[in-house]
């Protein structure tokens, strides 16, 4: 499983994320 961080509206990494 790779992460990848998620960008909010201020395009700024938020937390990471499983991608299946």
């Amino acid at each position: 499983l790779e992460f990848y961080p998620l960008l909010t509206e201020q395009k700024k990494p938020l937390e990471c994320t499983q991608l299946p």
